[in-house]
């Protein structure tokens, strides 16, 4: 049961992919069939905002740019009762990937009706969560982030400094495991330019060491002719 925020009056019970039991449903409990999520106004007056479980509901992703944000599901074909123009109720719930447990949604939450009987909550959870983040009912161990890896064209867990492994449960190994892709490029770079630098040190030094024979080029004089070429 989600309460909301803007409207203290009106109470919203749902289930994720399943029917409402009638005992959790309030004043809601004596309809039949049941559905999957009603609305609930001024604690009496009870809506329709699915159809039942067996004729389904939509299912997409929160923000098509980031998959790894959360999912949102929608339900169809509730009560027509005050939509006009033919309109029936729905009621959409969008889950945000969060390290938040099963079992502990928020008891409120801020409701908005996009359009006449179109009814829309966040609320945010782990079951929003991609399952490549999830391990053991933890979201990355608690020591990193969910996201998408637009290489990999997956999500995966984004460890914070001092953790590693695929769902970020393993402490770093040393010093340079905590090392970003930057500080590593850093590194190799100055190694390389101290190498290079020390190359062109020795061969001064060899260059210095070099001396003309004075003898050869005594024995050169006088063996150019007018051309500058040597003669015979």
């Amino acid at each position: 049961m989600v309460s909301d925020v803007r409207d203290a009056t009106t109470v919203y019970y749902f289930n994720i992919g399943a029917d409402v039991p009638g005992s959790q449903a309030g004043p809601c409990s004596t309809q039949s069939p049941s559905v999957m999520a009603y609305q609930v106004d001024l604690g009496k007056f009870c809506y329709t905002v699915s159809s039942p479980a067996a004729q389904g509901w939509n299912f997409s992703l929160y923000d098509v740019t980031r998959p790894a944000r959360g999912v949102s599901i929608t339900y169809l074909g509730g009560s027509s009762s005050f939509c006009g123009q033919g309109r029936s109720r729905s009621f959409t719930i969008s889950l945000q990937c969060a390290p938040m447990p099963l079992g502990s949604l928020s008891t409120t939450a801020t409701v908005f009706e996009r359009n006449t009987c179109d009814y829309q909550m966040e609320l945010k959870s782990i079951a929003g969560c991609p399952t490549q983040c999830i391990n053991n009912g933890l979201l990355c161990a608690n020591n990193g982030v969910c996201g998408y890896d637009t290489d990999a064209k997956r999500s995966k867990c984004f460890c914070y400094s001092g953790f590693t492994g695929g769902d970020c449960s393993a402490a770093a190994g040393s010093a340079a495991a905590g090392l970003s892709g930057e500080a590593i490029i850093l590194i190799v770079v100055c190694v390389v330019l101290s190498m290079v630098i020390g190359l062109v040190v020795f061969m001064f030094l060899k260059l210095r060491k070099l001396q003309v024979d004075p003898a050869a080029y005594d024995q050169l004089q006088g063996r150019f002719n007018e051309l500058g070429m040597l003669s015979g």
